[in-house]
């Protein structure tokens, strides 16, 4: 009952949901990448999988399928890069960014 507290549903290929996501709390340092954490599970007997999504400004990339099980499991996608330079974070781009979970099958 704990893990369905707070949950979005979406069995359509391509439904997405992305949040903004809070501020870092460092001014200065270096980003070596900005990780996703999704835990989910499918709720039918149809193949599922998902990706994570990182999005800034207008530009967005999807991390690799991830085939999902009927129990929770944790979900993690790294993303080394901005979506919108293909070159790695700044604190600022990350303080702007949205990060979120697409269904794919």
């Amino acid at each position: 009952a704990g893990d369905t507290f707070d949950y979005i549903l979406a069995s359509v290929v391509n439904d997405k949901d992305t949040y903004a996501l809070d501020n870092l709390a460092a001014t200065a340092g270096t980003i070596k990448g900005a990780q996703v954490n999704i835990r989910a599970k499918k709720d039918d007997i149809t193949g599922r999988e998902l990706c994570a999504v990182a999005r800034h400004s207008t530009s967005e990339t999807d991390g690799a399928n991830l085939v999902m099980t009927t129990s929770y499991a944790w979900y993690l996608s790294i993303f080394e890069q901005c979506p919108s330079t293909s070159a790695a974070w700044t604190i600022t781009e990350v303080n702007a960014a949205e990060a979120g979970v697409k269904v794919k099958v």
